[in-house]
């Protein structure tokens, strides 16, 4: 094979490559919008290996969001920003995802409180019910 056809051969291995990519991230957008989340992560990190396609990483990112995992989407958007730094809409999210971890913690410890005190007022509760009377 001479150096003109083995550039060709490249050539179309990489717009094979590009297609490929394309493909698969319209399968997992199509399982993702279906609520088949479990199965369009399969498809873009075959192995539980992450992408490093940006597109990719950002539609983990907003599977993680979904499932309310903003830590993990947070990580994902940095991710994708890293490997994107021009995408203004990466950084857009990642931001958005921030300030839903920060919410979320902060629900989190209010539940946590309203848990302990219900839980403190049942006891209270019942010794009083079982208190001898005089």
């Amino acid at each position: 094979m001479n150096e003109q056809e083995q550039q060709l051969s490249e050539q179309a291995r990489a717009t094979l490559d590009a297609y490929f990519v394309k493909i698969r991230l319209a399968r997992a957008t199509e399982l993702a919008q279906s609520k088949r989340f479990a199965e369009a992560e399969a498809v873009l990190s075959p192995n539980g290996e992450l992408t490093d396609n940006p597109s990719e990483l950002d539609l983990l990112a907003r599977i993680a969001a979904q499932q309310e995992q903003f830590g993990k989407a947070r990580r994902l958007w940095e991710a994708a920003l890293h490997a994107s730094p021009a995408e203004v809409e990466y950084s857009q999210c990642l931001e958005r995802a921030r300030k839903w971890e920060q919410t979320s913690g902060i629900l989190d410890r209010v539940l946590n409180y309203v848990v302990w005190v219900v839980v403190l007022f049942s006891i209270a509760a019942i010794v009083y019910a079982f208190k001898p009377s005089k």
